[in-house]
């Protein structure tokens, strides 16, 4: 009860903050931090992440779909958590198709230079749309772990799926950020 307690107390001290995903989509130049720790900089804060797993799965029926798999085709994940300013904020779960990143860093149990959009741009393979799908969902157990929230606070999902040239999908990633922390921003064009 006391550890539920100062989790809120700690939640609510929280300001939203505003984040625009297009910021972090454009692939770190040699020797750059990944573009997610850039844009905490330009905020004034630290941010870091911390990798959790890297495994070879048979990913969720929803994600093979995105990543036009075939039934029971695997794909690789890379599991982390990103903090800003000490606390974490968001977990990640990014699936690349497996013949896509078989022998490379992205399997790699280690953090890749620049983040994976570098790696995936050096490849050959640069991001150049993504959609988002945005929900707000009640966190799983492994969600209040790794982001320290109270089980009944919502958090933000977005489902993104990222494609190169021609519209071949090259990663999906479920990003599960606290909602308290976060409010998306989105500048678009109108035709």
């Amino acid at each position: 009860m006391v550890a539920h307690v100062a989790r809120l107390i700690r939640c609510a001290s929280y300001a939203q903050q505003s984040v625009e995903p297009i910021a972090s989509m454009r692939p770190a130049r040699p020797g750059e931090p990944y573009p997610w720790m850039s844009e905490a900089a330009k905020r004034q804060q630290v941010g870091r992440s911390q990798l959790l797993a890297v495994e070879v799965v048979v990913p969720p029926k929803e994600v093979a779909e995105a990543l036009e798999l075939e039934d029971g085709e695997r794909a690789a994940l890379r599991k982390q958590v990103l903090f800003l300013d000490g606390e974490p904020t968001e977990l990640t779960r990014s699936y690349y198709p497996l013949s896509l990143v078989e022998g490379t860093a992205i399997l790699e149990k280690k953090r890749i230079r620049g983040g994976t959009p570098a790696l995936l741009d050096a490849m050959g393979l640069p991001p150049r749309e993504f959609v988002d799908e945005l929900s707000s969902e009640i966190p799983t157990e492994e969600e209040v772990v790794a982001l320290e929230l109270p089980k009944d606070m919502p958090v933000l999902v977005a489902f993104r799926v990222v494609y190169s040239d021609a519209r071949r999908p090259i990663e999906v990633t479920l990003m599960t950020k606290a909602a308290h922390r976060y409010r998306m921003r989105y500048r678009l064009p109108v035709a």
